[in-house]
């Protein structure tokens, strides 16, 4: 089974059709620094990209998810709320993307997704590569074994998130309760290029 039809599998399970727009908690913690030109990577069903469009924070989306059903979401989350026009989507990962359009973006985000990728350091290079200077790459990943799932190929402790975006010239990393119930957090960092 190849990358992705796992997400494909996966993704039948935990990504639905965008019901309404808004930001989660994660999303919310760095929110002032939305926009221009934003790749959302790992963007599921593309909410956080469809309520920035659609709130205007951001000039442009590029969507960007393996799984088959997130783009179909995707799209159908675009026709639900009527934002046509400055949007791309593409279905491929961080690491194999190939833009035709877009090269540089001023805000990249990657929420719950640096867990699941193959190559940390490959992926945080190319997300690097992709900011325009003064760009910031905005996400979240969950705090140590926080969140177990068969997807996850890394988990992150204290200091590794930091360790891990170390080449940008600003990095700031903030722990967030998701689940009070479970006591779940999450790392969430901004790190500017």
């Amino acid at each position: 089974m190849d990358l992705r039809e796992i997400y494909n599998d996966h993704m039948g399970m935990d990504c639905n059709v965008v019901e309404e727009l808004g930001l989660s908690k994660t999303e919310e913690v760095f929110s002032d620094l939305f926009r221009g030109d934003l790749l959302e990577v790992g963007c599921g069903n593309g909410r956080l990209g469809l309520t920035l469009l659609s709130d205007e924070s951001v000039d442009f989306v590029t969507f960007l998810d393996v799984a088959d059903r997130c783009i179909e979401y995707v799209w159908e989350g675009i026709s639900r709320f009527g934002l046509y026009g400055n949007y791309a989507v593409a279905r491929a990962t961080i690491e194999t993307c190939l833009f035709t359009r877009r090269t540089d973006f001023d805000t990249i985000t990657f929420f719950e997704g640096l867990e699941h990728v193959i190559d940390v350091k490959v992926a945080i290079d190319r997300i690097y590569s992709l900011l325009r200077k003064g760009g910031v790459f905005i996400g979240s990943v969950p705090v140590g074994l926080a969140c177990l799932h068969s997807t996850h190929l890394h988990h992150f402790y204290d200091g590794d998130t930091g360790e891990a975006l170390s080449g940008f010239s600003i990095v700031e990393v903030q722990t967030v309760l998701v689940n009070e119930e479970l006591g779940e957090s999450h790392y969430v960092f901004k790190a500017v290029k």
